[in-house]
């Protein structure tokens, strides 16, 4: 299970899901229903625009790409500098390396972060 805080108000799914604001939360439940189906519940907390928590579900089914031809679709997460693609030499793409710092967490506004123990070295 997740618990997402700290998103960019906006609309993230173009138009299926409400517009968010800058106080929205999300907690996310993703489970493999079986060997070829994977399922999250999803709900959106937002006590600028919903008068109730949002809730959806979704699915997803693995098929078969025997030839490699399928490709997972990429979405542009422009707040998040972690999604920069690089275009291989061979055509193909793959992300960077994350840039996570040693205690994200320290440098946090959010005083319910969860501060790393200090380093005894």
């Amino acid at each position: 299970m997740t618990h997402t805080k700290h998103l960019m108000e906006g609309q993230y799914q173009r138009g299926v899901q409400p517009n968010y604001s800058d106080q929205v939360t999300l907690v996310e439940r993703w489970h493999k229903v079986d060997g070829n189906t994977l399922q999250a519940d999803v709900w959106v907390f937002d006590p600028v625009n919903l008068a109730k928590p949002w809730y959806t579900r979704q699915s997803w089914s693995q098929l078969k790409n025997d030839d490699y031809a399928l490709r997972i679709r990429y979405w542009d997460c422009r707040e998040n500098s972690n999604n920069a693609i690089i275009v291989t030499k061979d055509g193909t793409s793959q992300f960077s390396d994350f840039s996570f710092g040693k205690d994200d967490a320290a440098v946090s506004k959010d005083s319910s972060a969860e501060k790393a123990p200090a380093s005894t070295h």
